[in-house]
C-alpha cells in the first residue's frame, strides 16, 4: 500500500471501503486461530500484535496529553499545590509546637 512519507505509523491495510480489508484480515485470522500448526499460531501472533498496538496508541495519547504545555503546567501546579499544604501543615505544627512550650 502507498504510503505519504512522515505522515506517522504506516497502514498495513486500504483505508476505503469503510475498514473492510481490516474487517477480512480480521476476520481470516479469527477462523485460522483454531487451525493446527503454522497458520494457527500467526494468526494468534497477529492478534497480539493488534492489541499492543492499540495498548501502545492509547499510551502514545496518553503521553501526548500529557506532556503538552498545558498538560506540564498542570502538573506544575498540581506539584506547587501539594507543597503550598505541607509547607502551611509544618507552619502549623511549628507554631503549636511553640505555643506548647511556651505553656
Amino acid at each position: 500500500m502507498p504510503q505519504r512519507p512522515g505522515a506517522g505509523r504506516p497502514f498495513r491495510y486500504c483505508q476505503d471501503n469503510d475498514g473492510a480489508c481490516i474487517k477480512a484480515a480480521r476476520n481470516k485470522r479469527q477462523r485460522d486461530r483454531n487451525a493446527p500448526g503454522l497458520t494457527g499460531q500467526i494468526a494468534r501472533a497477529w492478534e497480539i500484535v493488534e492489541r499492543l498496538e492499540q495498548v501502545a496508541d492509547t499510551l502514545a495519547d496518553a503521553l501526548a496529553a500529557e506532556l503538552t504545555p498545558a498538560g506540564v503546567e498542570k502538573q506544575v501546579a498540581a506539584v506547587r499545590a501539594e507543597a503550598a499544604a505541607h509547607i502551611a501543615a509544618a507552619h502549623t505544627e511549628r507554631q503549636a509546637a511553640r505555643e506548647e512550650a511556651d505553656a
